[in-house]
């Protein structure tokens, strides 16, 4: 199991027509994903796939296309890069091996057929509240 490291705000995963797969959020839960998939996906392919991180206030996105599936990760200016770029391959690598493109085609218009990808992008808050649950109900 992986968390999202302290400075990684936010993980989308959409299919080149922008339809958001999955999504993981630190903060933010009223984002409409698909109208942000859209956005992402539609500058990522604009420019072409030349751009692959770009800067809006205080957060930096980068942008990674496998298998004509994008990888957003938004995270905060102070962020050490090279955390964030080895913790975005080992989710990329780990994504495609639970899931395989023609799964990704027949079931990817529902975020709930991935589910199983949570496990690995917990943020630090659910690893430590499972934790104290287990300890409350004396399961650790």
């Amino acid at each position: 199991m992986t968390k999202l490291p302290t400075d990684l705000e936010d993980l989308w995963v959409m299919k080149e027509v922008g339809i958001v797969v999955f999504s993981k959020s630190k903060y933010r839960k009223s984002i409409k994903q698909d109208l942000l998939g859209s956005l992402l996906s539609a500058t990522h392919y604009l420019s072409e796939g030349m751009l692959r991180v770009f800067s809006i206030k205080k957060h930096q996105f980068l942008l990674f296309e496998r298998n004509k599936i994008l990888f957003v990760f938004q995270y905060g200016l102070k962020a050490d890069r090279r955390a964030i770029l080895q913790v975005s391959e080992f989710l990329i690598s780990k994504f495609f091996e639970l899931f395989s493109k023609s799964y990704i085609d027949e079931f990817g218009y529902n975020e709930e057929n991935f589910e199983n990808f949570k496990e690995y992008v917990k943020t630090k808050k659910e690893i430590l509240g499972a934790f104290i649950d287990k300890l409350y109900n004396h399961t650790l």
